[in-house]
């Protein structure tokens, strides 16, 4: 459904240009409203209420279904502070040794950052609470009945990274269509997709937990540009943070892949509960 609603958004002059006209001031507000709220959030309540019913639905918004509450709540406050965390990790040792000064934490405005993070996470324009309903929500339950969590989470984060895929067209949203984005954020998003079913189940499948995570990583990417370092030549370099945050975050996923024997920290009661609810025990 979204791939329909964006159709418009890529034949339009922001994406190949075969419509002559272009949004205005930019394509943001109909690509985030539209496609996000029709596509994972609308489609997947659909699909749930006509094979589930409701029951399901009432407990998509529970704090913690699983009864997790305090986990949830401590992933709640952490996950925002350790994305600041990995995404100047590699900066503050390079700071320390080559330029020998401390990284400047007080620079970081982190009031700022947990402000937006929280208002982001709203469901407003540019929010990923349309997509976590869908993906974490409704999908994620259900795939790992089936599947288990290795499997599952590998169909969720193909199907994640293909849903972006028109996107790739629309010059504003990717800086246009190369192979080497579109595997990079493949790659990005299969490895993230890793840690979001740690975290639904650390936090007893709390969709909020993955709606914040969500949010801080929308907002992580735009506040804190790459920054320039001073080489030690007297040169400068930019310090390739969206490079370094994939490769980190491909490195995490796997090792927690591999310490938890692809469980993915998900309980033994986890998977008999959703059979019960879908009747196939």
């Amino acid at each position: 459904m979204s791939w329909i609603a964006w159709l418009v958004l890529v034949l339009s002059q922001e994406g190949i240009g075969v419509l002559r006209f272009r949004f205005a001031p930019e394509p943001s507000p109909y690509v985030q409203g539209v496609g996000h709220w029709i596509g994972p959030a609308l489609a997947g309540i659909l699909i749930t209420y006509v094979t589930q019913g409701t029951a399901v639905l009432r407990r998509l918004f529970a704090w913690s279904p699983e009864r997790r509450p305090i986990a949830a709540l401590l992933l709640l406050i952490l996950i925002p502070v350790l994305l600041v965390v990995e995404r100047f990790g590699p900066v503050a040792p390079y700071m320390a040794v080559a330029q020998r000064q401390p990284f400047p934490i007080g620079a970081l405005n982190l009031g700022l950052y947990l402000f937006l993070v929280a208002v982001n996470a709203l469901p407003a324009r540019g929010s990923p609470f349309p997509e976590e309903i869908g993906w974490r929500g409704l999908a994620l339950p259900r795939l790992l009945v089936r599947f288990g969590p290795p499997r599952a989470t590998l169909i969720l984060g193909l199907a994640w990274w293909m849903w972006h895929l028109p996107l790739f067209w629309v010059t504003r949203w990717s800086g246009g269509f190369t192979w080497t984005h579109f595997l990079f954020f493949g790659l990005s998003t299969m490895s993230i997709t890793v840690l979001y079913t740690v975290i639904y189940h650390i936090s007893g499948g709390s969709v909020w937990c993955g709606i914040v995570n969500h949010s801080a990583h929308n907002t992580i990417n735009p506040m804190y540009p790459w920054p320039t370092l001073q080489g030690r030549n007297g040169g400068t370099f930019t310090f390739d943070l969206t490079r370094q945050y994939v490769i980190v975050t491909f490195l995490t996923a796997m090792l927690l892949t591999v310490c938890t024997r692809g469980r993915l920290f998900s309980p033994r009661i986890h998977k008999g509960r959703h059979r019960d609810e879908d009747g196939q025990a």
